[in-house]
């Protein structure tokens, strides 16, 4: 593991968040679905040893195929935490809006109907300005998001496999960060445009939050994907 870490992540390890790798490597699906596979053939291979070992290539292969947990395979947990970060972040950059003093504009009810095409009954004008009303738009937006997020896995019972893997993902860990940085500048001084989805999630993916140096160092590149930095 030393040689390793030295010789296939010297550049982590010299950047000082080789630890902070590993904490989400080893609870990755597919580390998590490596060593599944892995006790399943220690235990084989004590109760009858094989003529040869296999590949390394096959082994891996095999790895691939095992199922993630009882009820789920690795793919629909992982196509399901990618989207659910997705939405997450979405949430993140509404909030502020929702809970400021001023409506939502056209462009941010048009991001949020078109990523989540179950809040068409939105009114199209501006959020309403009394405190209950805000609230409860809120609520029917989040309940709505959460039914259909996370219906299959509820419904398939691997929900607590699909949210331990979102609050270990460093996309959510630096979003909730970023959020809320940028929730306390907004309120210090809004900006005359919100920023687009876009916009926002390229700074989040570019915060940092180390001692004195806070905020977002600059935008990544437009094709770059913020749940991958």
């Amino acid at each position: 593991m030393e040689w390793v870490h030295t010789n296939r992540f010297g550049h982590v390890k010299r950047q000082g968040w080789l630890d902070a790798l590993v904490f989400y490597g080893v609870r990755h699906p597919l580390s998590r679905r490596a060593w599944a596979y892995w006790e399943y053939c220690e235990k084989a291979w004590n109760e009858k040893r094989p003529p040869s070992l296999q590949s390394f290539e096959r082994w891996w292969r095999s790895a691939q195929q095992w199922p993630f947990c009882e009820w789920a395979n690795w793919s629909a947990v992982a196509a399901a935490v990618e989207t659910y970060l997705d939405w997450g972040a979405l949430t993140l950059w509404l909030r502020p809006l929702f809970f400021g003093s001023v409506g939502l504009p056209p462009y941010v009810l048009s991001e949020l109907e078109r990523r989540c095409p179950g809040i068409a009954t939105l009114n199209h004008s501006s959020t309403p300005r009394g405190g209950n009303a805000r609230s409860s738009m809120w609520r029917r937006t989040m309940e709505v998001g959460r039914d259909h997020f996370l219906s299959q896995a509820r419904g398939e019972c691997w929900l607590g496999n699909l949210l331990e893997q979102v609050r270990s993902h460093p996309w959510h860990v630096r979003a909730h960060a970023y959020a809320v940085w940028w929730k306390q500048e907004w309120t210090r001084n809004p900006v005359s445009r919100y920023p687009s989805f876009r916009q926002w999630e390229q700074a989040a993916a570019q915060y940092i939050n180390s001692g004195s140096v806070r905020g977002p160092v600059g935008l990544c590149s437009p094709t770059a994907s913020p749940h991958t930095s």
